[in-house]
This record gives structure tokens, sequence and C-alpha cells, in this order.
């Protein structure tokens, strides 16, 4: 198979547990040559989504070759006309490309300006609903918040295909760190976590103010669901900041409405900025939004919020 000039090379990366497969999928996920659509640590987990969506090339550290159930997987490589590409299990991107056959990189754009907005209470959570028209809509959003902006959760509706890539993304505009969410991680100022591409629900731990990951059928028809994300942050709605944009259905509207009543400062999206407007008109219609913002004002809005007392907001 011949490896043809693109902007990204679609990979799925499969490695050995350890530093040094962590490391390369970092440096992959870092060239803009490559868009990682998965990393797994076994060739049992990659079976399935390599068969669903094939990438252009799958990468598999040597020492994963010398396990028993790796012809079966190269078969269905071959089945299915993606490059297979054996590598040490100590390279980077930079060695990848070089065996592929591939010109040096071209140097990447600068990273977005370290910018620091004073006086935010490291205390506040954000958290962000978006469907149809989301990603766009949290481009600009995610754009405009500083580097210490207060702990962030965001549930997209997105397949999981496209998750890797949206996420590296978001983390070249922002300011801000922007990861993939995964189970028990620390909610921490300048962190923003995006649900992972999983058929699993996003919440918060609001004792350990921990991201946590749980099974569960759809919520207003989504897995994951903003509702679901809105919900699990009631018991400490005085410090959270919840945002609804762009969005068909009534995903989050709920959550929205509960966070208000608990004393949460919600916003938002406006309906001219607004790519379809369904699930903040439902938000608004049912009493759950404190202040209605067009696109380009919602990141300002959330950091007033975040360093004002709630007397002065209301």
């Amino acid at each position: 198979m011949t490896i043809h000039k693109r902007h990204e090379l679609k990979t799925i990366v499969i490695t050995s547990f350890g530093a040094n497969g962590s490391a390369m999928v970092a440096s992959l996920r870092d060239d803009h040559r490559f868009s990682v659509m998965s990393h797994f640590q076994s060739l049992g987990e990659a079976y399935s989504p390599t068969e669903e969506t094939p990438p252009d090339i799958a990468i598999c550290t040597q020492s994963i070759t010398a396990a028993a159930e790796f012809p079966m997987y190269q078969a269905l490589i071959e089945l299915l006309g993606v490059r297979l590409v054996t590598v040490p299990d100590q390279i980077d991107a930079a060695g990848i490309a070089r065996l592929l056959g591939m010109k040096a990189a071209e140097p990447r754009k600068p990273a977005p300006p370290e910018t620091r907005t004073t006086g935010l209470d490291p205390q506040k959570i954000i958290a962000i609903g978006s469907s149809t028209g989301g990603i766009e809509a949290l481009k600009q959003v995610l754009s405009r918040f500083p580097s210490n902006c207060p702990a962030t959760v965001i549930v997209q509706h997105i397949r999981p295909e496209f998750l890797d890539g949206v996420v590296s993304r978001l983390d070249g505009i922002c300011p801000a760190k922007v990861i993939a969410a995964d189970h028990r991680m620390d909610l921490e100022p300048g962190l923003v976590q995006f649900a992972p591409g999983l058929p699993q629900h996003l919440e918060v731990d609001p004792k350990l103010r921990r991201t946590r990951l749980r099974a569960g059928p759809p919520v207003s028809g989504h897995q994951p669901s903003v509702d679901v994300l809105f919900q699990s942050l009631i018991p400490i709605a005085s410090d959270v900041i919840g945002v609804l944009l762009t969005g068909m259905g009534r995903d989050g509207a709920t959550g929205l409405g509960a966070l208000r009543r608990a004393g949460a400062w919600t916003i938002a999206q406006d309906a001219e900025t607004s790519t379809i407007y369904g699930m903040p008109r439902v938000a608004d219609q049912e009493g759950a939004v404190c202040d209605v913002v067009p696109l380009n004002h919602i990141a300002a809005a959330a950091m007033r919020a975040a360093k004002r007392q709630r007397e002065t907001l209301r």
C-alpha cells in the first residue's frame, strides 16, 4: 500500500505497557502529520476498532508482534488494506516518519500566547455541554480561555473516531491544556477535560473533585450525556458555572436547570450565534439560564462568574 501525501495519516497505535509507549503516542499526537485515532495496549482491544474504522496505518511495537494473537491481527490488517508498521519499542514520531519515507515535518505554528486572568477562584468548575456545531463553538470559547482558567469539563456529542483529532486541535488553540478525560482524574485550574470517545457517561465526583466514567444507558438520547455531567455537579453547585452551547434536542437543559436551582451560575449561547438553537433554547424556555450570551462573549462571561461573588451577578 502506498502512503500518499496528505495532511494527516489516520493512525492506530498498539504498544506494550510502559512509559516508552506513552511517550511515542504523545510525540505522534504532537506531529501534525499523524492523527492518532486510538491507542491500545493489547491486540485484543485493537481488533474491533480497527475493523470498524480502518486507519491509514497501524503502528505496532516489536514487543507486541511477539504476542500469540499477532498473526490474526496481521491477517485483519492485510484484509482491510491497511499498512502495518512495526517499530522499535523506543521510537518517536520523527523516527516513524522516516520509516515511512516521509519528509521532515514543517515547523508547527506557535503555541497560543500565555494569558492569565487575575482573581479567579481556584474552587470554581466550568462545565460545558454542546452538540451540533459545538466543535467550532468550542474553538471560539476555549481560544479565549486564560491559561489559568478554572477546572473545566466538557461533554460534546461526537463520533468516537474523531475524538483524538478534536482534542489535539482544541489543545493547539487553547492557552490552557486540553485532554481527553479518564477515570479518576483530578480537576485542576488550567486543565480542560473532554469526555472521551467511549460509550460511558462523564461525571464529576463532588467530594474528591475528580472525573468519573460510568457505564449506563443513554440519557436524553446520548451517551455521554450533558445532563449526566450537570447532574453530578449539583452537590457543589455554588462552585459551578454551567454552559450550554449550540446543539439539537434538549440534552443538558434539565441538568442546567437543576444546577441553577442549586446555586450555580448558568450561561447559554444565544440564537443568533448558534448553529442549531435547540439545547440552549429549551434551557432558556425552562428557566435554566442566568445569562444568554453571544458565542464570542461566553468565555468572558464564564471568567466573570469565576471571580465575582454570586450576588454581584444576579
